[in-house]
């Protein structure tokens, strides 16, 4: 019998054993194309309101979540309390802490700018600085004549670049990175067998939103001609170790009834309308294996991570690419819930 362990941390330090004792319930949701956050529960002495008045229930603070099982506990969120909502309900007083990683700072102001001779790493790193975060970023090759950012977040630009050169945001290990996605050339971090560690897995295959080719279109000013790029079934980018590709088996299934998608985006070079093509593509793809799945809880788990399943059988058994995860403590609760996607089957 493994005892849940739980260990809070505001601005570094240890939550009193007090505050602790009084821990009701910990939430945190993960995701690869989201802000992290954690909701943190604490009963209240509806007597001395003792949390309401405490130094270390403000918003600002910095706030750290490990969880796990006796001794061998793991840090699963840091961040930023954000918001406390206080709770006064059939003779009960609540606390509830509501709490977002650091890349939520790219999202407190809009701007209207030009950037002028910048690659998208450059810019990246520009944003990640006036956001004072520590970043990883990986460097794009294109240097842009102009692009203009149009009343938006940070957050929401850097997240619509990512999109069109196939990266992710995220923040990991306290800085933010900015990088290829990484289903690419990953070791899973865990294996969950069915039955023993793996209580539940949903699996669905769809190819409702599966296209077959996607064709991109642009004008190149200077030649005066316009340029096009196909990217056709197989050339998406593989997740992990799919075998038969989503958009092979749509084309060959649906007779070629499958969507074709073409996208139209003014001033490309062909090697980024190629970059595009192949990046839509393959979020297209994502899309036709999806899983959510339940263990005992298993602080490895963590979004933009890959993990094996085994034990469904040898169509579904193998590895997948995480895109969200919650880890839930309630009481003497500890469970762990994740989505993982594929774009094919692994036999």
């Amino acid at each position: 019998m493994f005892l849940i362990n739980t260990q809070i941390k505001i601005n570094s330090k240890n939550i009193e054993t007090k505050i602790h004792k009084n821990l009701k319930k910990v939430k945190v949701s993960l995701s690869v194309d989201a802000v992290n956050m954690a909701r943190v529960l604490f009963y209240d002495d509806p007597n001395d309101s003792f949390l309401q008045e405490h130094k270390d229930f403000d918003i600002g603070k910095e706030i750290s979540i490990s969880m796990g099982f006796d001794k061998d506990i793991k840090e699963v969120f840091i961040g930023e309390i954000i918001r406390i909502d206080y709770i006064f309900e059939n003779a009960t007083s609540l606390v509830e802490l509501i709490c977002y990683d650091k890349l939520f700072k790219l999202s407190r102001m809009r701007y209207s700018r030009p950037f002028v001779k910048m690659k998208d790493s450059d810019i990246a790193k520009k944003m990640a600085s006036e956001a004072g975060l520590k970043f990883d970023i990986e460097a794009t090759s294109r240097v842009h004549e102009y692009i203009f950012q149009n009343n938006e977040s940070n957050l929401d630009f850097l997240r619509r670049r990512a999109e069109r050169l196939g990266y992710e945001l995220d923040i990991e290990n306290g800085k933010m990175i900015f990088k290829s996605a990484r289903y690419k050339n990953k070791k899973p971090i865990i294996s969950l067998v069915w039955r023993k560690e793996l209580s539940e897995f949903k699996l669905k295959l769809d190819s409702s939103e599966v296209v077959e080719e996607i064709v991109v279109t642009s004008w190149d000013p200077i030649k005066k001609e316009t340029i096009e790029e196909v990217t056709k079934a197989g050339d998406e980018i593989k997740v992990i170790s799919a075998k038969k590709m989503a958009t092979k088996e749509v084309k060959k299934k649906l007779k070629n009834k499958a969507k074709i998608y073409k996208i139209d985006i003014p001033n490309l070079q062909n090697a980024e309308a190629k970059e595009i093509g192949k990046s839509k593509l393959t979020s297209s793809s994502i899309k036709f294996l999806t899983a959510r799945g339940v263990c005992r809880g298993e602080p490895l788990i963590k979004a933009g991570k890959v993990i094996k399943i085994l034990g469904i059988g040898e169509k579904f058994s193998g590895e997948y690419y995480i895109v969200s995860c919650e880890h839930v403590y309630s009481g003497d609760s500890f469970k762990t819930f994740f989505e993982v996607v594929s774009n094919g089957t692994l036999e």
